[in-house]
């Protein structure tokens, strides 16, 4: 049987072939990088993403990333953990306010930025491996 695509669609199949889940992110991984319209798309969602989650709180990281912060990473990684986990659906109502947790790391974050504790980009006071 033959699949076919509705008017003006392109039918997509997945190749069914023997590579690894790995195998599979890391050239996914090289097609991004690769194509400036990937990378583009991927960072706009994601920085629409961290604004609608957290307007104030994703200027902050996105500050310490332009700044070259030291703890940029690591508050980068934290919201975008935090989007995921509270993206997830539950069986709660929604929250009214970020949970406290939530308004304590984003303190943390207003108080480092405020000292300025920039650091050149390839420094090696950055996170290794990140």
């Amino acid at each position: 049987m033959t699949e076919t695509a509705p008017a003006g669609k392109t039918a997509l199949r997945a190749s069914r072939t023997s590579r690894t889940k790995d195998q599979v992110y890391r050239l996914w991984r090289a097609a991004i990088k690769d194509d400036d319209r990937f990378v583009d798309a991927v960072i706009q969602k994601v920085h629409d993403d961290m604004i609608a989650f957290d307007s104030e709180r994703a200027e902050i990281v996105i500050d310490l990333m332009v700044r070259r912060h030291k703890i940029a990473g690591n508050e980068f990684r934290a919201l975008l953990s935090d989007i995921q986990e509270f993206s997830t659906p539950t069986i709660a109502p929604p929250l009214a306010s970020p949970p406290a947790r939530l308004e304590q790391r984003s303190a943390k974050a207003i108080a480092a930025a405020s000292w300025g504790n920039s650091v050149p980009c390839g420094s090696s006071t950055s996170t290794p491996g990140h």
